[in-house]
């Protein structure tokens, strides 16, 4: 369970490096992340289940806080990846009208 709290954490501060326009901070905690993900996964293969249906009422908590978190994560760095279209753009544009009638 601790992985999980662990990657709900992860999760949440990459949340706030997007929010903050923290993108190398937030590039650095995914691979964080995705390395507790993988021994999540491979851990989860190897244990047996377990019966008990708080813990697993808390899991799918936990599974559902991450996701929501990367539904918003998505969605910012969506939002950063239009507007740096939109930037690449207008600087191709003006090369382009620089490059036809000069300086």
């Amino acid at each position: 369970m601790a992985l999980y709290e662990h990657a709900l954490e992860i999760s949440r501060a990459m949340l706030a490096a997007a929010r903050g326009n923290g993108w190398e901070a937030l590039v650095g905690l995914e691979q964080q992340r995705s390395g507790i993900l993988e021994r999540l996964k491979a851990e989860d293969l190897q244990a047996p289940r377990d019966p008990q249906t708080r813990s697993r009422s808390r899991k799918r908590e936990l599974i559902e806080a991450i996701i929501v978190a990367d539904a918003d994560v998505q969605a910012l760095t969506l939002d950063w990846m239009h507007e740096l279209r939109e930037v690449l753009g207008t600087v191709t544009t003006s090369r382009q009208l620089s490059r036809t009638y000069g300086s």
